[in-house]
């Protein structure tokens, strides 16, 4: 199944929708305008259908992470490396 998520940076960015596992490559991840991972705005990750996404922070240099499906692929990944 295709999924698109919808990524906003707080200030600087509009939202937008792309497609994550279209990125195949290391080297495209390094290309996504907006990181997961907070700098100096706060960046919202959402799945379409909101049943999972992240939040980051950029002065508590935290990320939260929501919903089922998303907590187990972090925790398989956890695992395997």
């Amino acid at each position: 199944m295709a999924l698109a998520l919808r990524r906003r940076s707080w200030r600087r960015h509009p939202c937008c929708r792309f497609w994550p596992h279209r990125l195949s490559r290391p080297e495209d991840y390094e290309s996504w305008v907006v990181p997961v991972f907070p700098d100096d705005d706060y960046y919202i990750f959402l799945s379409q259908d909101l049943s999972f996404g992240t939040f980051g922070h950029p002065w508590e240099a935290s990320l939260c992470a929501y919903g089922e499906r998303l907590l187990e692929a972090v925790e398989r990944a956890t695992l395997a490396s």
